[in-house]
């Protein structure tokens, strides 16, 4: 988890952390005023601008340092029986998401925190029993992997929540035999058939989060499930297939089917399978995020029209 974190030579520290130092409120006025450091938010100041978040939120592995600063400021200025919860939480941990956060996502037991400025907060029963603290510049309290893929699954739609989840076992951050216990766990609660879903929706296959989306799509609409990472002799691996039904989806990403030597590369692949009776089906992340009413109908037509052929 370590290798999350980047390096970043910015100093943060919260009124608690100067004030054991030394440093007294009215020393802090005086810096302020002398532009020697700045206040970043309500009771946390830093020796200079919190650098600008960039276009993605993690990135190769690597979690934005924009956001990382963020979310260190966010903390410093928090109770003790706060912690980094939701899509913030599994950025954290390198889980891929379908919808990237646009605040500090932090979660509390109650009376813990108040609703801050650039901060959701969510409500937790009790104060959880495990934290793990990042060795970054400064300590982060973060729900451990586990309880952040069931807090997602509580908090967020389904298609995100399975997106994480998958993610977390294709990290192998967590395995489902985990994350099964933890349901498990939860039987008899009202939320239990909530996690149950997602659960049973999510596959340790999955190769991507596109994968994981068009998965939940078919899921939704009432369509038959297919396997996922089937591999052909000659042709190598495809998303997902419908074996009885001679169906293939393919999920075209844009890192790996745009450049014009993998869209050849594609094509050929096609062929084969083309050659060996099976009929294959392309989609893009507009197609399933954007259009999936389109998608589901040719699903539908494709697997309801082999049925009736046969």
């Amino acid at each position: 988890m370590d290798a999350m974190f980047p390096h970043s030579r910015q100093r943060l520290s919260n009124v608690s952390q100067l004030t054991t130092l030394g440093v007294s409120r009215a020393h802090i006025r005086e810096w302020l005023e002398a532009g020697v450091v700045l206040r970043i938010r309500r009771g946390v100041y830093a020796d200079r601008p919190l650098p600008a978040r960039g276009t993605y939120l993690l990135s190769s592995g690597l979690l934005d340092l924009g956001y990382l600063a963020e979310v260190r400021a966010v903390m410093l200025g928090l109770s003790d029986t706060t912690v980094v919860a939701g899509r913030t939480a599994a950025l954290l941990w390198g889980f891929d998401l379908a919808v990237e956060p646009t605040e500090v996502e932090v979660a509390a037991a109650p009376g813990g925190s108040r609703k801050r400025v650039g901060v959701t907060l969510f409500q937790l029963a009790k104060r959880p029993q495990k934290l793990v603290r990042p060795r970054a510049l400064d300590p982060i309290r973060v729900l451990d992997a586990i309880a952040t893929v069931l807090h997602c699954a509580l908090t967020l739609p389904v298609n995100e929540a399975v997106v994480i989840a998958d993610s977390a076992m294709r990290k192998r951050t967590v395995t489902r035999r985990q994350l099964a216990d933890a349901v498990r766990m939860q039987h008899g609660k009202p939320h239990y058939r909530r996690l149950r879903k997602v659960l049973e929706w999510s596959d340790e296959k999955s190769g991507s989060v596109l994968e994981s989306l068009f998965r939940v799509l078919v899921l939704e609409a009432g369509l038959a499930r297919p396997s996922s990472q089937v591999t052909f002799k000659g042709v190598g691996r495809v998303d997902f297939c419908w074996k009885g039904l001679r169906l293939i989806v393919e999920c075209d990403g844009r890192v790996w089917h745009d450049p014009d030597d993998a869209r050849h590369a594609d094509r050929r692949r096609d062929n084969k399978l083309v050659l060996q009776s099976w009929r294959v089906l392309r989609y893009t992340w507009a197609d399933v995020v954007h259009d999936p009413d389109r998608v589901i109908a040719e699903l539908r037509a494709a697997l309801e029209g082999w049925m009736a052929a046969a």
